[in-house]
């Protein structure tokens, strides 16, 4: 939604489970589950990226400056929900989660990015 708000449903039934605005009204630009269903990461249009523990947690994580502050088009987890990379146009940059600390950043353009499941490669076109 371009006023930032985010549905969640229950896929097999349907089923709302939240919705609310994120990033006070800023338009979502892209979305990742962790591979194993408890954090969700959200670009934000004005650049910000948040992951939340979706499972209980209020307080999301803030990261570091992402590249391509307002188009951000790729976020990709590694397997535990560890690690996100991210992918834009002016570069591509990976992050801790806990932390939100940045682990790296390359100025490569990268429109879509994937860790593999190891976490031991990062692959971005």
């Amino acid at each position: 939604y371009d006023d930032g708000t985010l549905l969640l449903v229950e896929a097999a039934t349907l089923t709302p489970l939240a919705s609310g605005p994120f990033g006070a009204g800023e338009a979502l630009t892209a979305l990742a589950w962790s591979g194993d269903g408890r954090f969700l990461a959200m670009a934000l249009a004005g650049g910000d990226l948040l992951a939340w523990e979706a499972i209980d947690d209020d307080t999301p994580v803030r990261f570091a400056a992402a590249p391509g502050a307002g188009a951000t088009p790729a976020l990709a987890w590694d397997a535990d929900g560890g690690r996100l990379a991210v992918g834009a146009a002016d570069g591509l940059a990976v992050y801790d989660r806990s932390s939100g600390a940045e682990l790296l950043r390359l100025p490569l353009p990268a429109a879509s990015v994937a860790l593999s499941a190891d976490g031991a490669r990062l692959a971005a076109v």
